[in-house]
């Protein structure tokens, strides 16, 4: 019997490569997944939320599903749970990946979520300008928020801030304002009223007894660090 030649070899390896899909495809079958949105096919599209919508994403395959896994690319925007719950959390675009584990082989897609303002809620937010830097905070519904809001009415309230536990900027308001504590975890982009008589904005994250006034919308700790700086920084705060 002759060798095979070096050519021969590879003709046979090219052949078994294209007989064979490569992705998501086990002993010849592939792997398909489709996303919905209620009834809405929304798989590898764009699908459009207001800002502090839910949205339950399904999945459904041909093949018996053992685990699906959900992952957003910013959470500053979207956020999505291990049970698929899409929460829109501000204005912009986050990519939902999901992973689909079958009996048969694994497949990969994904949805991108736009989100956009909600109308309604523009009457409940006020702003915050850090030189010449503007963000937007949405107000919570509580007494405290009211009376910040009622206090911003008669003009733009100015505090000068400082840097407390590498995790919040603090300052005075200069009055006193209804509390509601209740213990929280607060995160970047959080307006927490301390003690009643002064705003703090968290860069960071902590576990107290806390009334939350409000969240910088679109905001990550590095990006809050890059506007509020180090040390002290004077912040005003106005309504719309």
């Amino acid at each position: 019997m002759k060798p095979l030649t070096c050519k021969f070899v590879l003709f046979l390896l090219a052949a078994l490569l294209i007989a064979v899909p490569v992705a998501d495809a086990v002993n010849g079958q592939t792997i398909s997944a489709k996303l919905l949105i209620g009834k809405k096919n929304v798989t590898e599209k764009t699908y459009s939320m207001k800002a502090n919508d839910r949205k339950t994403l399904q999945v459904s395959s041909p093949k018996t599903i053992t685990t699906v896994t959900y992952k957003s690319s910013n959470k500053a925007v979207a956020t999505v749970s291990k049970k698929g719950v899409i929460r829109a959390k501000s204005v912009g675009t986050a990519i939902i990946t999901v992973s689909v584990k079958t009996r048969q082989g694994s497949k990969k897609t994904w949805l991108k979520i736009k989100v956009r303002a909600d109308e309604k809620a523009k009457g409940n937010q006020m702003k915050i300008t850090v030189g010449n830097i503007e963000l937007t905070a949405v107000l919570e519904n509580n007494s405290s928020a009211q009376a910040l809001k009622e206090l911003l009415a008669e003009g733009p309230l100015t505090i000068e801030m400082s840097d407390y536990g590498n995790m919040e900027k603090v300052g005075p308001i200069g009055t006193n304002l209804p509390r509601n504590d209740t213990a929280i975890t607060a995160g970047p982009g959080d307006i927490i009223l301390y003690q009643g008589n002064s705003l703090t904005i968290y860069y960071d994250t902590n576990e107290w007894s806390f009334t939350r006034i409000g969240k910088i919308t679109g905001m990550t700790r590095e990006k809050l660090l890059n506007v509020l700086g180090d040390g002290d920084v004077t912040v005003v705060f106005s309504l719309e």
